[in-house]
């Protein structure tokens, strides 16, 4: 794995130079590290997250360190999700669930393995260890192509500007509330028996997502609030922009957004139907227009939401088909390749 880091904290692999030096002087550590395998014994070694020694306090809290993690996940989720709609297949990096921090770690002693999570408690010799990957996901060796590194770079000033300090701006708050959410949107809904209210589930997550980022902390955040942020996002396709769509809305009459505005209100009442218990048909997911499922939608609006948010406004080339990598970071930010046609408004 390429290192992700800030001036302050990383996110790095076992052979990175700083880990291999606090492995050195901790030999319990080194050998936790070392007593990790996938189900089926092959040996794999973890990523490991590091702070500076002479980082300030406010950077080594439980929600500063999650928020850090939160915030890579939200740099590679929705680029596989781009890559997968544009190459029709899955990547190992489609959910968040690589980016959990494993429960047993070595203890402040460094003599003991311990875990203390909601649901169980426990100190352990690291001689009876036998650490696994997740069973339901494959290994995978993420570098820097795998990271939206313009995304990256803001977050990361934001993360500096929000834990370096006491005072919390309720911008930078939002913010991180609504990676936290969008992490757990972003995991696996159910393994193998996933089903269709599962998917309603995440569904419902990525509209909270959506809606604590849309916030004004005065007054309440909703459908309206998500669209305006929405159409304020650097859409590359014109198509994009053109309120040709008759979005889903509260009041009477109805209003013609665009395409991306009509997706997220498609969203919203899915998520309305699944979670006040509404009748559901099977086929409530599905997107007529592009033959997709409304599950693999939210991460791109998303990132185009954190774009608007921030702002991030680059103006892109469109590269050439045949250039993969540049082609498919441009689809990231555009959504080109997800859209319904331009023919009129879909439905379900």
């Amino acid at each position: 794995m390429t290192p992700i880091e800030s001036e302050v904290a990383a996110i790095a692999p076992c052979h990175d130079v700083r880990v291999q030096e606090i492995l050195q002087l901790i030999p319990v550590l080194r050998e936790f590290v070392q007593r990790f395998s996938t189900p089926f014994g092959t040996p794999l070694q973890p990523s490991m997250m590091i702070i500076r020694e002479d980082a300030p306090k406010t950077y080594i809290t439980v929600e500063a360190v999650a928020s850090f993690r939160d915030l890579v996940a939200m740099c590679v989720v929705p680029l596989s999700r781009a890559r997968s709609a544009e190459w029709g297949r899955s990547f190992a990096t489609y959910y968040a669930d690589w980016f959990e921090f494993y429960p047993w770690m070595v203890n402040t002693q460094h003599q003991h393995i311990v875990c203390n999570t909601p649901a169980l408690g426990g100190l352990e010799q690291v001689t009876d260890f036998h650490g696994q990957s997740i069973p339901s996901l494959s290994p995978v060796t993420l570098d820097e192509r795998d990271f939206d590194m313009v995304l990256m770079k803001l977050l990361m000033s934001r993360w500096r500007n929000h834990y370096g300090r006491k005072s919390k701006k309720w911008p930078n708050t939002a913010l991180f509330r609504s990676l936290n959410m969008a992490v757990s949107a972003s995991k696996i809904p159910a393994t193998v028996d996933v089903t269709l209210f599962d998917l309603g589930r995440t569904v419902g997550l990525w509209v909270s997502a959506f809606e604590i980022l849309a916030h004004p902390k005065v007054g309440k955040s909703g459908l309206l609030q998500v669209y305006n942020l929405i159409e304020k996002a650097p859409w590359q396709d014109r198509a994009l922009k053109r309120r040709r769509y008759l979005a889903y809305n509260l009041s009477k009459p109805p209003v013609r957004r665009p395409m991306p505005s009509w997706l997220y209100g498609e969203l919203y009442r899915a998520r309305n139907d699944f979670l006040h218990g509404n009748p559901i048909r099977q086929d409530r997911l599905h997107v007529r227009g592009s033959g997709r499922s409304l599950f693999q939608y939210p991460p791109m609006l998303y990132r185009m939401a954190l774009a608007a948010f921030l702002p991030i406004d680059t103006q892109l080339d469109v590269p050439p088909v045949t250039d993969t990598e540049r082609y498919t970071g441009y689809a990231c930010m555009t959504l080109a390749c997800t859209g319904p046609p331009n023919s009129g408004p879909l439905h379900h």
